[in-house]
C-alpha cells in the first residue's frame, strides 16, 4: 500500500533523496539543478514530499516555477496519493517536469488538457562492443 513521507525541513528532504538523485545524474539533472537553486536561495520551494510503495519511490518538488515529479519505477497505485498530497485540483497553470509515464497517468486521472513543450530523451548504453576503442 502506498505511503506518504513529509519532511519538516527542505534539507531533510534533500538528504533523504540524495541517493535517488545521484543514482542517475543525467536522468535526474533537472531535479538536482532545482534542488541546488533552492539551496542557493534562487528558487522558492512550496512543497516537497515522497510517495513510497515498497521499493518504488516518487520524489515531488514544487517550486514557484515548476512541479517536478520523478520516480525510480512506475507504479500506478501511487498516483492517487500523489494527487491528493499535491492538491492538483487547485492548480490553474503550472509547468511539470519529470518521469513521463507518471506525469501522463497523473494528468489522465484528472482529465487534464495539456501539451508537451519539450521532450528530452536520454539514452544509456548498457553494452559496448569489445572491439570499441
Amino acid at each position: 500500500m502506498p505511503q506518504l513521507k513529509r519532511y519538516s525541513r527542505f534539507e531533510e528532504f534533500v538528504r533523504f533523496n540524495n541517493d535517488f538523485a545521484e543514482s542517475d545524474p543525467m536522468l535526474y539533472f533537472f531535479l538536482i539543478k532545482t534542488i541546488n537553486r533552492v539551496l542557493e536561495g534562487e528558487e522558492k520551494v512550496h512543497k516537497f514530499f515522497n510517495v513510497f510503495n515498497g521499493d518504488n519511490r516518487i520524489v515531488v518538488l514544487l517550486t514557484t516555477n515548476v512541479c517536478l515529479i520523478y520516480d525510480n519505477r512506475f507504479d500506478e497505485e501511487m498516483i492517487p496519493l500523489l494527487s491528493e498530497e499535491l492538491e492538483f485540483a487547485k492548480f490553474i497553470r503550472y509547468q511539470f517536469a519529470g518521469s513521463k509515464k507518471t506525469i501522463d497517468v497523473f494528468f489522465q486521472l484528472h482529465q487534464a488538457t495539456y501539451e508537451k513543450q519539450k521532450h528530452r530523451i536520454i539514452y544509456k548504453c548498457s553494452v559496448v562492443s569489445p572491439d570499441f576503442v
